[in-house]
């Protein structure tokens, strides 16, 4: 599979540039070819239908999941395709392992730019969504401490924080 279809395919946003007749014919030349052609089908369909996006909420949803358990299912089953497929935390985090160095190196760098070492740091609010993913959270807790960990529902996140700010004036 050319690395420039799978990198379409791996980006919900774009996906949409995939249904065009010169990929649809690649992947369908491709499936001629292919050992297991119904996955190729599947990918197919995929685009044809447009469901990346449903196929990405379901991912997303797993991922959730994972921040409170440690094994979930990516489950979708949508016009013939059906995917049910287990996942445990430790193996998320491993697929996961370049984003959560990129995570940690970019608090590194904030801490830096900023002239300011993690013991100056009072309060760490973790404002939901990839913050809740255990890898990450344990990057904020080594660095800072659990104690001045903050977990905090991502909708009012930016209120709490203004508010924070503006008490300290």
């Amino acid at each position: 599979m050319p690395s420039s279809l799978i990198d379409l395919v791996c980006n919900w946003r774009v996906s949409s540039q995939l249904k065009t007749p010169r990929t649809i014919a690649d992947i369908r030349e491709i499936k001629q070819t292919a050992d297991n052609k119904s996955v190729v089908q599947n990918l197919e369909t995929m685009i044809a239908e447009n469901l990346s996006y449903m196929l990405f909420r379901s991912i997303e949803s797993t991922k959730c999941a994972l921040s409170n358990t440690k094994e979930s299912f990516v489950e979708f089953i949508e016009n013939g395709i059906e995917i049910h497929e287990p996942i445990s935390e430790s193996e998320f985090t491993e697929l996961s392992h370049e984003n959560i160095s990129q995570i940690q190196s970019c608090v590194e760098n904030t801490l830096s730019d900023a002239g300011v070492q993690e013991g100056e740091i009072d309060l760490v609010l973790l404002t939901g969504g990839t913050s809740f993913i255990p890898a990450v959270k344990n990057i904020f807790f080594k660095k800072f401490g659990s104690e001045k960990i903050l977990p905090i529902d991502a909708f009012t996140s930016v209120g709490y924080g203004l508010g924070l700010y503006a008490n300290n004036l």
